[in-house]
Formats: structure tokens, sequence, C-alpha cells
């Protein structure tokens, strides 16, 4: 792991989030830059070793507001790596409203129909679970009904 991604990773798993957000009105915005600030370390390098670190930041925080989509969503989307396998595997662990919605955005670009296929399925299976994280569930079913208005069919009668 190269140096920079190793420091990234550490102050990653060591952000005092709950003093963040203890600390008054502004806390989630300082949170927000604080990401940024971090995510600003690792622009334009390979983050296939960071990316664990990431989702299990996500997994670890999973109802707190980091923005839309957030400054470690947009680190991931506006790199080039291959970030989808990690993102699987954090929403087969724990999905959250922000990696199901990173799945969404995944949908809705251009990818081939089978894939379209196995991440709907991903998504309703997320849906449909009452063990998943509320926010979550809700992030699933939203989408889901999104996409049942768009594509005019009753793929929204998720229950």
């Amino acid at each position: 792991m190269g140096s920079t991604i190793k420091t990234f990773c550490e102050q990653l798993a060591e952000l005092d989030v709950g003093q963040y957000l203890k600390s008054g009105a502004f806390g989630e915005s300082d949170l927000e830059l604080a990401l940024y600030d971090l995510s600003d370390l690792i622009e334009g390098e390979e983050l296939t070793e960071a990316l664990p670190f990431i989702f299990k930041f996500y997994e670890k925080h999973p109802n707190i507001e980091l923005g839309n989509p957030g400054p470690l969503a947009n680190l991931i989307e506006g790199s080039t790596t291959d970030y989808i396998p990690a993102l699987l595997t954090s929403i087969e662990s724990k999905p959250t409203y922000v990696t199901v919605n990173l799945l969404a955005r995944v949908l809705n670009s251009n990818i081939a129909d089978a894939e379209k296929t196995r991440f709907m399925s991903i998504i309703e299976n997320v849906a449909r679970s009452e063990s998943v994280d509320k926010y979550a569930r809700a992030t699933a079913k939203e989408y889901m009904e999104h996409k049942a208005l768009a594509w005019g069919t009753a793929q929204a009668n998720i229950g």
C-alpha cells in the first residue's frame, strides 16, 4: 500500500465522527469538509486498496448525512478504479443508504443488460429485507418506485 493511501486509510479509520456530530449545528458540515480534505489526499490515485476502508466507514456510520452523494462517493465515482466489486461486497455485508445510492447510480449508467438485471435484483433484495437498515431499505424502495414509474411497470409493488 502506498504511503498516501495508507495515510488516508489510517486517518479515515481514526476520524472521530461522534466528536464532529456533538460539535453543534455545523458538525455534519465540518465532517463533510474533513472528508473532502481526506479525499483530496488520494484524488487521482488508484483506489483499490482504499475501497474497503471507505466502505467500512459507510457501514460503521450508516445514518450520517455526508452530502449527496458526498465526498467519499465523489472520490470513488471520479476515479478510474473499478469500485463495483467492493461496493457489492459492502452491500452484501451491510447495506447503507449511500451504498444503495451508489449502486443505483451504477444502474443508471451505461452497463450491460445482464449487469442491470443483477444489480436491480440486489436493490430489490435490500428493499424487501426486514433485517436491513431502514434508511438503506427506504432508499432501495424509492429507487424501485422511481424506476417503475420511468419504465411504466408495476415493479414498485415491493410490499
